[in-house]
């Protein structure tokens, strides 16, 4: 099993290879965050957003998942994400959802982004 495209991504969007990055779940069984890894990315890995606590508030560059959040409440779980950023950090998530726009399933937003839905 290789890196998920989203993985691949995230790395071109990142502009230093220094980043903080959190992951929540494991749908890649640890093949993405060893990519990460590998390219000088430091990783934590959750299971849930709810094992996010106050103490992560503004730590990371960017939160990475895949299939972990449809069931969630997304107004709180993208509070929590929205939280854990830093003020330009990135989020990319993946989410077995329709949207507005029909045909995408990847997500690329930024901090600002994910505010308005928190």
């Amino acid at each position: 099993m290789s890196a998920s495209p989203l993985v691949i991504q995230l790395m071109r969007d990142l502009n230093t290879k220094q980043s903080q990055i959190l992951e929540i779940g494991d749908s890649s069984n640890g093949k993405d965050a060893d990519l990460l890894i590998a390219n000088g990315r430091e990783v934590t890995r959750i299971a849930a957003v709810s094992d996010l606590d106050k103490t992560s508030e503004g730590m990371f560059d960017a939160v990475y998942s895949i299939g972990a959040l449809q069931h969630t409440l997304i107004k709180d779980t993208f509070g929590s994400i929205y939280r854990a950023l830093k003020k330009k950090g990135l989020a990319r998530l993946f989410l077995y959802t329709k949207t507005k726009t029909g045909g995408k399933w990847y997500h690329y937003w930024n901090g600002k982004q994910i505010k308005q839905y928190a």
